[in-house]
């Protein structure tokens, strides 16, 4: 009878109030963070919290699978209706999804990327490069294009 009262004790003055306690820090963090964070894709399910990890980018990847491809050429605007050249440089294409990418400054050698475009070609471009006409042309400071990882062929 003793021993039964001993583990009764334990289990009501000891464990029971440390899971409650638990409980309650658990499902507070998870709504403060989500509240402090301000993100709206995270969602809360039950007792977990459930945050994706990940954007798919290229074909179940988080990255563009880049080679080079020789020179391009990149206007502002659509082809036929007066676009403005913006700037010529290195040609990039994924090997999985053939977006390709063209770069004001190779930044495999120069560590710099200047201005950017990117365009979902659909097929495979010829080695000799592209011509992007676009109205979204981007800017990076750094030596790397987000989402993009480049490699000589």
């Amino acid at each position: 009878m003793k021993k039964h009262n001993l583990i009764r004790n334990l289990v009501s003055h000891i464990f029971l109030p440390l899971l409650l306690i638990f409980t309650i820090t658990f499902s507070s963090s998870a709504t403060n963070l989500i509240e402090k964070n301000n993100l709206p894709d995270i969602s809360l399910s039950g007792d977990f919290l459930i945050v994706p990890l990940a954007e798919e980018i290229c074909n179940g990847y988080d990255y563009h699978l880049m080679f080079s491809r020789g020179w391009g050429r990149v206007y502002k605007g659509a082809s036929g209706q007066n676009p403005v050249f913006q700037f010529d440089g290195s040609c990039w294409q994924c090997k999985r999804c053939t977006e390709v990418l063209i770069t004001e400054y190779d930044p495999l050698e120069a560590n710099y990327v200047g201005r950017y475009a990117l365009w979902h070609a659909g097929r495979v471009i010829s080695n000799n490069g592209a011509v992007i006409y676009t109205n979204r042309i981007e800017f990076t400071s750094g030596s790397t294009v987000p989402y993009c990882r480049l490699r000589y062929e």
